[in-house]
Order: C-alpha cells, then structure tokens, then sequence
C-alpha cells in the first residue's frame, strides 16, 4: 500500500476498526510477506478474508504493493478472497503493485479474471497511471 491510502484513514468503514485477532494476524501476515503464517491465519474459521485495516488494506493489496509473491499467490487461490477490495481511496492491489514497480506480481493480478486493469481510484487513475508515476518515496 502507499502512503497516501494510509493517510486517509479517516474515510475508511466502521468495519475495519473492529477485525477480528484472526484477521489481524491474516493482515499481519500478508504485510510482512509471512507466507506460513498467512495459510495458518486462512486456515481459522473465525479469519474474515474480506479484512481490512484502518486505510482500506485488504491482505492482498498489503502483499502486492510489498512484493510479496508467495502471499499474493495463496490470497489469489483462495475463493473467498475477493482481489476487486479497494482502500480508502479506492485504490486496488493490481494500483499497489503498479505504483511499486512489482512486475511479476502484476502479471499474476492480470492473469486473474477478477482483477479489472481499467478500475480507476479516487483521483481518476488506473494502474497504468501509477505505473506511470513512478515509484514513490518511502
């Protein structure tokens, strides 16, 4: 995720304040690249997949924008998990690896038929948009 989606907060949905320990630690997982912890995580009935943080963060766009394959991929194969979630600002995973130069990982996003390359955030852009940007400071 980028630090403009964690900037707007404030915008985010009542759900995401009160997520669950199990989703907490799916999140968790997912940003630290902790591909073990996350199939532990998915594998408790009480893990809700559709978690977010405060900023919108599903497990799939904290795991695509830190470039972290092996997580993007077992969020992909779960059902439940749904890659069209987007963060405050309406960012999407497929923007999050974009906008971090994550190349393989948005082959994979763009392999999946669920992912819409031409949804557009907040501000009217598109992954290609960020990819465009360039990359971030940190």
């Amino acid at each position: 995720s980028c630090s403009k989606c964690s900037s707007s907060s404030s915008s985010s949905s009542s759900s995401s304040s009160a997520i669950s320990e199990s989703s907490e630690k799916l999140l968790q997982a997912a940003s630290d690249g902790d591909a073990a912890a996350l199939a532990r995580a998915m594998r408790d009935s009480s893990v809700d997949m559709l978690a977010r943080d405060s900023g919108g963060n599903s497990a799939l766009i904290f795991a695509a924008g830190r470039g972290h394959e092996a997580v993007v991929e077992l969020l992909l194969a779960e059902k439940q998990h749904d890659p069209t979630i987007t963060t405050a600002h309406k960012d999407t995973c497929l923007m999050a690896a974009a906008l971090f130069g994550r190349t393989r990982i948005v082959e994979m996003l763009l392999a999946d038929a669920r992912v819409h390359p031409g949804a557009r955030n907040g501000d009217g852009n598109t992954a290609l948009s960020k990819v465009s940007a360039g990359t971030p400071n940190p």
